[in-house]
């Protein structure tokens, strides 16, 4: 099972948030395999 997650960030957080988060999710079980910021 795939997921693909997309988000919308405000100005002024960092990319490294986005990976971050991530992280976070893959630590939690989440598999991403895909996640686009814009």
């Amino acid at each position: 099972m795939k997921f693909k997650i997309t988000t919308k960030l405000r100005e002024g957080i960092k990319d490294i948030q986005g990976d971050t988060m991530s992280l976070n999710l893959n630590a939690n079980g989440w598999q991403v395999e895909d996640m686009k910021v814009g």
